[in-house]
């Protein structure tokens, strides 16, 4: 071949680059190369030093990727055991207001707020038995923050962990309680509005599987939210004339 220096010793052929001949050891004489055959050996060189390149370039992207989409911490308190049976109560305490159209105020922090989702979610999956490769809900929270309320959900599927979350300004009263979406996130990838809102629409459609509180919050007067607490306010049912 072009590319090849002939052993002068055994006559193998050795690809341009070695001094020493790979079967006999002797080395190489050089001399004899000539400039067709180091250009050939130079194109290889230059080819190998690009593949190297490209395959730097496609661990980089990868890398990057995982990067982005690695899982997020929640940003809502966790909470504790007893904070669900502090949110109960209060849960309790609107039902009753609205059931007999009384005025009812409650103030509800992240974390009782998270540890009954938590707990909500743990009872669910001692009665389900997950199919391999099924996206399953691994975790959900709240973050309150002055007029706004972040959602997050973590889901996993198979050995992967997903998360995203989107972040909306609350609107109760009058009609039915809605999450005007801000932001969202997938990972740590900031999403574009209209995915954003696709994600919002799917976390609403969760909600809608926990009757009591849709209820409350849908026949909510006001929904106040500050650092790491909402206030829900039941106004009184006005008696027909």
């Amino acid at each position: 071949m072009s590319n090849q220096v002939i052993c002068s010793k055994c006559g193998h052929g050795n690809t341009f680059g070695h001094v020493f001949c790979v079967k006999c050891g002797a080395k190489l004489d050089m001399t004899r190369v000539t400039a067709a055959k180091m250009q050939g050996g130079l194109n290889n060189l230059m080819s190998f030093i690009a593949l190297g390149v490209r395959a730097i370039v496609a661990l980089a992207v990868v890398l990057l990727v995982v990067w982005i989409l690695w899982p997020v911490e929640p940003r809502g308190a966790p909470g504790q055991a007893a904070d669900v049976r502090k949110y109960k109560e209060k849960r309790g305490e609107l039902d009753h207001a609205l059931l007999e159209g009384q005025a009812g105020k409650a103030e509800f922090t992240e974390g009782e707020i998270n540890a009954y989702l938590s707990d909500v979610l743990q009872r669910a999956a001692t009665n389900e038995t997950p199919a391999a490769w099924q996206l399953q809900a691994a975790g959900y929270n709240v973050a309150l923050t002055p007029n706004a309320i972040t959602v997050f959900c973590a889901a996993r599927l198979g050995p992967l962990t997903l998360t995203y979350e989107v972040t909306g300004a609350p609107r109760a009263g009058p009609g039915p309680f809605a999450l005007q979406i801000r932001s969202g996130r997938w990972g740590r990838l900031s999403l574009p509005q209209p995915a954003a809102r696709w994600m919002g629409a799917r976390l609403a459609a969760l909600f809608h599987r926990w009757e009591k509180e849709r209820t409350i919050l849908d026949h909510a007067a006001a929904l106040d939210t500050q650092a790491g607490q909402v206030v829900v306010t039941i106004s009184k049912k006005q008696a027909p004339d």
